[in-house]
C-alpha cells in the first residue's frame, strides 16, 4: 500500500507539472495575442512601406491630432521621403490613377504651374492637392503623383492650395483646413532632400499663417531671394505674412502678420515682388505698390486698373516676365500684357490668342475656354492654368525679335469639363 501511494504521488506530480506548464504557455500566448490587437477606438498600424488609403488617413487623423492646439508642428524628418514614395519597390502606387478613389485623375481648377529642378508641379486647387511628375509636362495626368500623399497622415488635410514656392532648401504651399471659412490657415513645409537624379523631399512642418483672429484664406506664397524670406498673402480680410528659415530652430518661423487697411477689405488674389517692391493685385480697383521693410510693408503708389477693363476684386494675377507685365482677370474673363504700370492703357489683349475666355459645352468631357489664373515662366515658355468649369493649362513662347506671342500649346490637347466627381471632391469649397 505504501509503494502504490508513492507511485501514485509521483504520477500526480508529473500531471500537475504538465498542467502548470500548459497554463503558463496558454497565458503567455494569450498575452501576446492581446498585445497584437489594437485597443478599442484605435487604428492598427500600417506595415512599413505600405501605401496609405483614404480610409487609413481618415482613421489615423481620427485617433490622434499630431499638432493638438499648438500653432507649430514638426513631423519626424525620417518618416516620409519622396524616395519611399517614388522608389522602385513602390512603383506606381502613388500615381493619381491609383489614388483616383478620392479624386479623379484629371485637373480641376489648376491655379499654378512650376518646375523645380526636373520636376513639374501643378497646384490642383479644388482637388486639394499638388500634383507632380518627374517626366515631361505632357505625361498623362493619371501618371502624375500627389506630392503630399505619403505624408497626408502627418498633418491636417491639405485644402485649397493655390501656389508653391521654394528657396532651394524647402518647398511651401498654402492650406485652409475646413475651406475658406474653416480653421488652421497655414503653410505646409517640405524639406528638399535631394535634387539629383530627381527632386526628393519630405514633410517637415505645418505653421499657422497668421496669429491674428479672423485672418484666413492664404492665397499666394512667393519667395524673395533678396530678403531671403517667404511672403504669404491672405485674402479675407487682407493680411500679409512674412516667414524666414531659422537655422538654429530648424523651422520656418513667422516674422510678422500685417493687416492691410489700404486694401479696404476688398478681395485680392496675388502678390508679386519686383525691383524691391511688393505689388498687390487690384482689390479696390488699383494695384498697390508697397515698400518692403523688415517689419512690414509701407503703402506706396496706386495704379488704377480701369484702363485695362478689370473690375474691383476680380483681378487674378500680375506677373513681370522679360520686360512685360501680364495680368489676368475673372470678371471680365481676360488676359492682357503691357510694358509699364504707368501706361496700362497701352495694353494688348491676349486671351483670344491663347484660346481662353470662350464658351464651351458642359455636355462634353473636354473643353477649351477657361479663365486664366496665375502666370509663371518655366524655361523659355510662359504657362497659364485656366479654371472655372473648364480646367487645363496653356503655354506659349515670345519671339525674341518681334515680341509676338508664338507657339501656343494646349497641354494634353484641351482642358476638362467640371463634373459630379469633381464637385464631390471639392466639397463645400466654392
Amino acid at each position: 500500500m505504501g509503494r502504490m501511494t508513492l507511485r501514485h504521488l509521483l504520477a500526480a506530480m508529473v500531471v500537475v507539472g504538465i498542467c502548470l506548464w500548459l497554463l503558463v504557455a496558454r497565458a503567455t500566448l494569450g498575452s501576446a495575442s492581446v498585445l497584437s490587437l489594437p485597443s478599442q477606438g484605435t487604428t492598427p498600424a500600417r506595415a512599413a512601406g505600405s501605401v496609405a488609403t483614404t480610409a487609413d488617413r481618415r482613421n489615423e487623423q481620427r485617433d490622434a491630432d499630431p499638432r493638438g492646439s499648438s500653432s507649430l508642428w514638426t513631423g519626424d524628418e525620417d518618416t516620409v521621403t519622396r524616395e519611399a514614395a517614388m522608389g522602385a519597390s513602390v512603383g506606381n502606387a502613388t500615381t493619381l490613377a491609383s489614388l483616383s478613389a478620392s479624386c479623379p485623375a484629371v485637373l480641376y481648377t489648376p491655379t499654378f504651374v512650376t518646375r523645380i529642378h526636373s520636376q513639374f508641379m501643378v497646384v490642383d486647387c479644388w482637388h486639394h492637392r499638388v500634383v507632380a511628375t518627374n517626366g515631361p509636362l505632357e505625361t498623362p495626368i493619371e501618371e502624375w503623383f500627389d506630392m503630399d500623399a505619403p505624408s497626408a497622415h502627418m498633418h491636417k488635410p491639405l485644402k485649397i492650395p493655390h501656389s508653391v514656392a521654394t528657396d532651394g532648401h524647402i518647398l511651401v504651399t498654402e492650406s485652409s483646413v475646413g475651406g475658406s471659412d474653416g480653421t488652421d490657415h497655414s503653410l505646409l513645409v517640405y524639406i528638399i532632400t535631394a535634387t539629383t537624379p530627381t527632386l526628393t523631399y519630405r514633410f517637415h512642418q505645418e505653421v499657422v499663417a497668421c496669429d491674428v483672429k479672423g485672418a484666413r484664406r492664404p492665397h499666394r506664397v512667393v519667395y524673395d531671394s533678396t530678403s531671403r524670406a517667404f511672403f504669404l498673402y491672405l485674402t479675407s480680410p487682407p493680411f500679409l505674412a512674412k516667414f524666414k528659415w531659422d537655422a538654429q530652430q530648424g523651422q520656418l518661423v513667422r516674422v510678422y502678420c500685417q493687416s492691410l487697411p489700404f486694401m479696404k477689405g476688398m478681395y485680392a488674389r496675388s502678390i508679386v515682388i519686383q525691383n524691391g517692391s511688393l505689388y498687390i493685385t487690384a482689390g479696390p480697383g488699383v494695384v498697390w505698390q508697397t515698400a518692403m521693410q523688415d517689419n512690414g510693408v509701407v503703402r506706396g503708389r496706386a495704379y488704377p486698373i480701369r484702363s485695362i477693363g478689370f473690375t474691383k476684386g476680380k483681378m487674378n494675377d500680375l506677373a513681370w516676365i522679360d520686360g512685360w507685365w501680364y495680368a489676368t482677370s475673372t470678371v471680365p474673363c481676360a488676359m492682357v500684357r503691357f510694358r509699364s504700370l504707368d501706361a496700362m492703357h497701352q495694353h494688348q489683349k491676349i486671351h483670344g490668342l491663347l484660346g481662353l475666355c470662350k464658351g464651351f459645352s458642359r455636355s462634353t468631357a473636354r473643353c477649351l475656354g477657361g479663365t486664366p489664373y496665375f502666370v509663371t515662366k518655366v524655361g523659355d515658355r510662359i504657362f497659364v492654368p485656366y479654371i472655372f468649369g473648364c480646367s487645363g493649362v496653356v503655354s506659349f513662347a515670345v519671339d525674341p525679335v518681334t515680341q509676338d506671342i508664338v507657339d501656343v500649346v494646349q497641354h494634353w490637347g484641351s482642358g476638362w469639363v467640371e463634373n459630379s466627381r469633381n464637385l464631390a471632391c471639392r466639397g463645400k469649397e466654392w
